[in-house]
């Protein structure tokens, strides 16, 4: 089940690969079918989160680029503290999607101060051992 926040993320990362965005990019993007991102698009689109009309590209509005960019920050977060704390590379896209839709704000600036404390001392190791 991919929700309105994956969908909006989504869009936002094609729009950034690519010119444009249109059903049939979205849909592999995430291993869907076309009918049912149509259908969701739709309902982006009553929501005006996303801009689309029937066969054209989809472009995201204003409240849905800040929806994206906020899930965007949440996502590198994640993304940060598998990598960092965990040092695994092995979490795919669909595995920190999952965790940044079950965190909270509390949880996710806990994860960002953590993680800026790791990533210093990592800096701070790297830099010791050129000079």
């Amino acid at each position: 089940m991919h929700t309105c926040q994956e969908y909006l993320f989504a869009i936002y990362l094609l729009s950034k690969k690519y010119d444009f965005v249109r059903i049939s990019t979205l849909a592999k993007f995430l291993s869907l079918t076309e009918p049912s991102v149509t259908l969701q698009i739709k309902q982006l689109t009553k929501q005006r989160l996303v801009l689309h009309r029937r066969y054209s590209t989809i472009r995201l509005t204003e409240s849905g680029q800040q929806m994206a960019e906020n899930f965007s920050n949440r996502y590198n977060v994640w993304e940060d503290f598998c990598e960092f704390a965990l040092d695994s590379d092995s979490f795919n896209y669909q595995d920190i999607i999952e965790l940044c839709e079950l965190s909270s704000p509390r949880v996710l600036t806990a994860l960002e101060k953590y993680v800026s404390k790791i990533s210093r001392k990592e800096d701070q190791t790297y830099e010791s051992t050129i000079e």
